[in-house]
């Protein structure tokens, strides 16, 4: 009887350990979507590594940055017309449900008017700059659509904001979490990696842009302000495109 008690407990005790384990080695549910930039793509080397921290805070992953407005915004949505606000609505929409998969994304919001753009440059601005995601999305449209000087001008200030340091608070380093680094590393440098990984393929796509000179230079600077982001991946993605395109 005394047997069967100690082989009773060990096999329970066991069940116990793997199911902890398995517990502690499942991945967050909240990882978000990106489009062409995932982990593999990525080709994270040791001296690319970022200072890792917590997966994302489910206060921050509550935000609605869809209802983020400022005063500015507010005023360029305003003078909007009945197809640009049509437009917009679907923009907010998407951002709101933080799905980056929708198909309007390629469909729809493809090349949209100057005056959609220069909302969403406010848009831009009003999200809190925890949302890498929402903000992100915007930074992804505008240089997978790059034509003009203000859309130079937007994505050349997208690097030269500070990095994100933490995912919960983009000011203060969070205690290092090895399970979720990589996934961090990709959310925190969101907008500048998606606006990298455009630029990389429009050039790739449409190469003749390039005998534009006056977005030739604009390219070029926007990835010369990349190079100098202070984060490893950013940079050194940013100096690839540039030797690789002769820029």
């Amino acid at each position: 009887m005394q047997l069967t008690k100690k082989t009773t407990l060990f096999f329970v005790s066991g069940a116990v350990l793997i199911a902890g384990l398995f517990l502690f080695e499942r991945k967050p549910s909240d990882t978000i979507n990106i489009k062409e930039l995932q982990p593999e793509q990525l080709n994270f080397a040791e001296s690319n590594k970022v200072q890792p921290t917590k997966p994302i805070d489910a206060n921050i992953q509550a935000t609605d940055s869809s209802q983020a407005v400022t005063p500015n915004l507010e005023s360029t949505i305003s003078r909007l017309k009945e197809a640009d606000l049509k437009t917009w609505q679907m923009i907010e929409e998407i951002i709101k449900s933080k799905n980056d998969n929708d198909p309007r994304l390629d469909k729809e919001l493809k090349h949209q008017s100057p005056e959609v753009r220069a909302a969403l440059y406010e848009k831009y601005e009003a999200i809190p700059n925890e949302a890498r995601n929402d903000r992100g999305l915007i930074a992804y449209m505008i240089a997978r659509d790059f034509e003009s000087a203000a859309d130079a001008q937007f994505m050349k200030k997208v690097f030269e904001e500070p990095p994100c340091l933490s995912l919960a608070d983009c000011k203060s380093t969070m205690p290092e979490d090895p399970h979720h680094s990589g996934e961090n590393q990709i959310t925190q440098n969101y907008p500048q990696m998606a606006t990298l990984f455009q630029i990389e393929k429009r050039l790739t796509e449409h190469p003749e842009v390039l005998k534009d000179a006056s977005i030739r230079e604009a390219i070029a600077s926007t990835l010369r302000q990349a190079e100098s982001y202070a984060v490893p991946i950013v940079s050194n993605k940013a100096q690839q495109i540039r030797t690789r395109f002769g820029l």
